[in-house]
């Protein structure tokens, strides 16, 4: 089996790098200066793509990184593309995808015939239908937005299926990016206490109120783990992310002193996840942890893991009291209380769906274009509060935007997702690559859970690290499946 190996002195700069990254990152944080963020980002962007053309495995290494840290500074408009609304976390989502897109296709000579597959084939499909649908959009402008943020994952998931990982790039990768992730979640801490005024920063956002959480009486319950990032939902889906990676390296690992830092990433992602108040995190924390202790055959932990959330859920019982009402609203619709149900999402859901039942019969097959779920909001804004509309689920905004053949493509892809994970797990033989499928599975579980209440399939800081780690993983299945057969043929 053909390998890629790094040699230790590239291995070295990928971490000076990141470690310089961040300490430029937390400098800005302090000067809040847009003009020079440019200044100093374009550079350090201009570096880190030099690098990538010359070290693609270690380029790939360093973007995934530090992408958490580059999110922190989505508010930074570009000077010169203002009139498309470009800023720094857009850029960087279109630009590093297509980079590396362009190098794997000219280096492999059979880049287009690596994913011949069900798999594959459907995924060009579902791109080429929701490319043709951005012409019914009733905007254009952001119907281009919402595809660059599909396509690019699906473009990860085929480069990463041909870019060749040893065992050892995939440590490094893990490790950075845990390590790099410390630095939002440190600033979202300080600011969540009150240590560290993020007031210049937050005005910039659109989002001040989702920070607070009430419950159905009005008292605050606490205030949601946001930092610098544009969305609760942005911390949310890193440490759905993270969480089965740290399980991963805390099982893996050998050094005592890395395994002492999992144990604490563990701890620190822990109760990150619980600031965040956001109960599908929480559900989906529990069950990552569940399924892990249950593959890895730890009953007696299994017992200690139910008795904490246990605690958890005494300790928020009026956080999980509300959310135990929205499921009594939803037998009772004349409920005064039927617009908080799940944060409005029953009365957003009941109205896409009641849109598409008034739909006529070739806009329910091919739906209204890509971004109609965000122009119904239009029509909702005197039931709902502003930037309420949007479908606020995978499921229902693929119903809306491409109707039920869009919606279909969609399900059927990730059915084949899991069944292709599934296969390839089964099917490895070395531990660590065993135990990596398996966490990219957890990832995928956390992903269909988020994608019920939430577009994770739009948002690149959970989609990327699911598409791109899964092609990793099927796509070693298919690099063994060649060497055995290569094999066969010489003796």
């Amino acid at each position: 089996m053909r390998e890629t190996v790094l040699s230790s002195n590239s291995l070295t700069k990928v971490y000076l790098v990141a470690v310089l990254f961040a300490i430029t990152g937390g400098m800005l944080l302090v000067v809040q200066n847009q003009s020079l963020f440019f200044l100093v980002g374009s550079l350090i962007l201009f570096s880190m793509l030099v690098y990538l053309l010359n070290n693609p495995i270690p380029g790939i290494i360093l973007f995934l990184s530090t992408k958490c840290i580059f999110d922190m500074f989505w508010f930074i408009k570009l000077p010169f593309a203002e009139f498309v609304d470009l800023n720094v976390q857009r850029l960087i989502g279109i630009v590093f995808p297509l980079v590396i897109l362009g190098i794997f296709v000219l280096k492999e000579r059979n880049f287009f015939k690596t994913f011949n597959t069900t798999l594959g084939k459907l995924i060009c499909i579902y791109i080429a239908f929701n490319f043709l649908m951005i012409f019914f959009s009733w905007t254009t402008s952001g119907a281009m937005v919402l595809f660059s943020k599909m396509i690019t994952s699906y473009i990860l998931f085929f480069v990463f299926g041909v870019a060749v990982f040893v065992e050892k790039d995939l440590r490094k990768l893990i490790h950075y990016f845990l390590i790099c992730l410390w630095i939002p979640l440190t600033i979202a801490y300080l600011g969540n206490l009150g240590w560290l005024s993020l007031d210049s920063f937050i005005q910039n956002t659109q989002y001040q109120n989702a920070q607070r959480i009430f419950s159905s009486t009005g008292e605050l319950i606490g205030t949601r783990l946001v930092g610098l990032y544009s969305h609760p939902f942005n911390v949310v889906s890193y440490l759905i992310v993270a969480f089965p990676l740290t399980l991963l390296m805390l099982f893996t690992e050998k050094n005592p002193l890395r395994r002492f830092f999992y144990q604490i990433n563990f701890i620190f992602l822990s109760l990150a996840m619980w600031r965040c108040f956001y109960r599908t995190g929480w559900i989906i924390l529990a069950l990552q942890l569940f399924l892990w202790l249950k593959m890895r055959k730890r009953r007696k932990t299994m017992l200690a893991v139910i008795l904490i959330c246990v605690c958890v859920v005494l300790m928020n019982l009026s956080f999980f009291t509300s959310f135990y009402e929205s499921f009594l609203v939803l037998f009772s619709p004349s409920s005064e209380n039927v617009l908080s149900a799940f944060s409005g999402r029953f009365v957003i859901w009941s109205f896409h769906l009641t849109k598409f039942a008034a739909s006529s019969r070739l806009e329910q097959f091919f739906g209204h274009g890509l971004g109609s779920d965000h122009a119904i909001y239009y029509e909702m804004s005197d039931v709902l509060e502003p930037d309420r509309g949007a479908a606020h689920s995978d499921f229902i905004r693929h119903l809306s935007d491409t109707g039920v053949i869009g919606l279909g493509i969609y399900v059927l892809i990730l059915v084949l997702l899991g069944k292709e994970l599934l296969s390839s797990i089964k099917q490895e033989n070395d531990r660590f690559w065993r135990a990596f499928g398996q966490t990219v599975l957890l990832i995928f579980t956390g992903f269909l859970l988020a994608s019920i209440i939430g577009d994770p399939s739009l948002n690149p800081s959970m989609s990327w690290y699911l598409w791109g780690f899964a092609g990793i993983v099927i796509g070693r299945k298919f690099l063994n499946n060649k060497w055995k057969q290569e094999r066969g043929r010489a003796l």
